[in-house]
């Protein structure tokens, strides 16, 4: 069986954003990793958090 990895979602991915749902399995739309410049498929995790600015955008998401 295959693993399916969740990470934290940058709430850009749906149309809207429902508030029970902050994951997704889609790792172009992680919050905390980036693509790295040139390539097409190697991803890097930001290791810098700003929790206060997720928490932000994942209210104003849900409140639309």
């Amino acid at each position: 069986m295959a693993e399916k990895i969740a990470y934290i979602c940058d709430r850009q991915k749906c149309p809207r954003c429902s508030p029970e749902c902050m994951h997704t399995t889609d790792i172009r739309h992680a919050y905390l990793f980036k693509l790295q410049d040139g390539t097409d498929d190697t991803w890097f995790e930001e290791l810098s958090i700003d929790w206060m600015s997720l928490l932000k955008r994942i209210g104003e998401k849900t409140h639309e």
